[in-house]
């Protein structure tokens, strides 16, 4: 039986998220701000975008409690790139 979206995307989140805050250059970064007990809440924030081109109210509120704790350089972003593309690959 097929997955649905919804199910492939939590594999998906659960896969990357999981990288990310294992990660020894940026895992402290996300782990501060990703709440690996709630996975619901990011795969509703992934699963809204690219389905349904909505964008929940709580990510900017996110992405600026992540950049205000420890200001987000060059080298955090080619990390999550590369645990992104790792993770999709």
């Amino acid at each position: 039986m097929p997955h649905s979206d919804r199910e492939n995307i939590t594999s998906l989140v659960h896969a990357f998220y999981g990288r990310l805050v294992a990660d020894p250059l940026i895992g402290l970064l996300f782990s501060k701000t990703v709440d690996v007990d709630r996975p619901w809440v990011m795969t509703d924030c992934w699963e809204s975008s690219p389905l349904t081109q909505r964008v929940p109210h709580e990510r900017p509120a996110a992405h600026r409690a992540l950049h205000a704790g420890d200001p987000l350089r060059h080298e955090h972003f080619d990390r999550r790139l590369l645990l992104w593309t790792t993770t999709v690959g």
